[in-house]
């Protein structure tokens, strides 16, 4: 799967000559099938995306977890373990998959979206068109059958690039995603310590995973620029929305809506500790900066 993800159109142009069959399979459905509400959040991985969802679960208190529902299909299509005649009632079945609830809310990452573009495409635009193009198709296509239902389109975005990239290099070495308890944060720890000593180099990755996040964000922006949705979408930052306006950050996306909100509560602790905050030292003093 992670040879999968995008953050180059070369790229993505080489991987698709690998999966051409595949190339507008599931042009037969019609993306406007949200029969609830719905929400779509778009972003890069490690902003706080999961936290964003479980603020939005908590305050409207869902009967599910929101979560990136396309990657078990995307895993299975990355391995050619699916085959392109399924994939059609696999993308209906995840936009089906909260129609019991008020709100449907759906997560998905830049660097993967252009793929369901490549799938719900007809086949000729599917094998021309660049993966932004396919990207802001699939974004677009995804609605509500009622035009008149709460709609929201939310770009997550965390300003400091440099931290997350230390947590996309983390996360990347096997290390848990997310933390909870105190006996987990002490564990998670002593894991990143042993495997700080497997990797040496770490600067230099973490300005790979740098590299990477700056092309995915270019991308995501790229893809909200040419949607038609583009003036509807809300931004969020993780460190001034989310971490500093932890109770407040939501009222704007729920405006209007006729929802009753309740507090949000968090089970989420930072993954960011001590051996963290090293590791963005040890980069600094690489490349000479100072604050």
């Amino acid at each position: 799967m992670s040879q999968m993800l995008v953050h180059r159109e070369a790229q993505f142009n080489n991987q698709r000559k690998k999966f051409i069959d595949y190339a507008g399979c599931a042009s037969n459905i019609n993306l406007k099938q949200i029969q609830n509400d719905l929400i779509i959040i778009l972003t890069t991985q490690r902003t706080g995306s999961t936290l964003l969802c479980q603020d939005i679960e908590s305050v409207l208190k869902l009967g599910y977890s929101p979560t990136e529902s396309f990657i078990p299909l995307l895993q299975a299509f990355s391995k050619h373990a699916i085959k392109a005649d399924a994939i059609p009632s696999r993308i209906e079945s995840v936009l089906q998959s909260f129609a019991d609830s008020e709100v449907t809310v759906i997560k998905l990452m830049i660097d993967y979206v252009g793929w369901l573009g490549y799938f719900c495409a007809d086949r000729d635009m599917a094998l021309k068109s660049s993966y932004q193009q396919l990207s802001s198709f699939f974004i677009d296509g995804l609605t509500c059958v009622n035009e008149s239902s709460f709609y929201r389109l939310v770009r997550l975005d965390r300003k400091n690039k440099l931290k997350q990239a230390v947590s996309r290099l983390i996360n990347s070495m096997g290390l848990p995603t997310h933390i909870k308890t105190e006996n987990d944060s002490v564990q998670f720890e002593r894991q990143l310590a042993a495997k700080l000593v497997e990797y040496p180099d770490y600067p230099s990755m973490i300005i790979d995973q740098l590299g990477i996040i700056m092309r995915q964000t270019s991308l995501l922006d790229a893809c909200l620029a040419s949607s038609r949705k583009s003036a509807l979408f809300f931004s969020y930052e993780f460190e001034s929305d989310l971490i500093n306006n932890k109770n407040f950050y939501l009222d704007p996306l729920f405006e209007g809506s006729g929802y009753q909100m309740s507090e949000v509560q968090r089970i989420l602790r930072p993954t960011s500790g001590d051996h963290a905050r090293k590791m963005l030292q040890k980069l600094l003093q690489v490349v000479s900066f100072s604050e």
